[in-house]
Formats: C-alpha cells, sequence, structure tokens
C-alpha cells in the first residue's frame, strides 16, 4: 500500500478538504489489487473520514472525504489494509 493522492492538503478548520485522501494497493509484482478493504483513522487534531472503512477498487485505490477537527494546526491520519 502507498499513498496516490490528498497528501499535505491544507484547509478550514471543521470543513472538508477538497480532495479525498487516496491509497493505491497492489501485489508483489506492482498489479493493483482490488477488492481490498482498508480502514481510514484520524490519529490527531481531531476530524472525521467518512467512509471509514473503504474497498479498492479495480485500479487498486481506495479512498475517503476528511473533515477536519475543529482546532487549527496538523491533522494526521492512518490506514490500514484490512486481511479477509
Amino acid at each position: 500500500m502507498a499513498k496516490h493522492s490528498g497528501d499535505d492538503q491544507i484547509g478550514s478548520v471543521g470543513r472538508q478538504l477538497l480532495d479525498p485522501i487516496a491509497v493505491i494497493l497492489e501485489d508483489e509484482y506492482g498489479n493493483p489489487t482490488g477488492s481490498e478493504s482498508v480502514q481510514f483513522l484520524v490519529t490527531a487534531g481531531g476530524g472525521s473520514v467518512e467512509p471509514e472503512n473503504a474497498y479498492s477498487d479495480a485500479r487498486g485505490i481506495a479512498q475517503t472525504y476528511w473533515t477536519l477537527g475543529s482546532e487549527p494546526g496538523n491533522q494526521n491520519n492512518e490506514v490500514w489494509a484490512i486481511n479477509s
């Protein structure tokens, strides 16, 4: 799993970021893996993500939309691939 897009965005407190946070899942040969479960978790700064759990599409991409917390400053999240 690797970052795909949406990293390092700047937004207003309490508002949803313009672009989704997305990761890409690939197998050991670099081929995208679809239908894999991913969990997004806000770890600093508050706020929320929707959905918290997503599945990668045929291109291996899983994404969520992040609404920032109510306090200014850095906000972080973690993403976990969930093995079935």
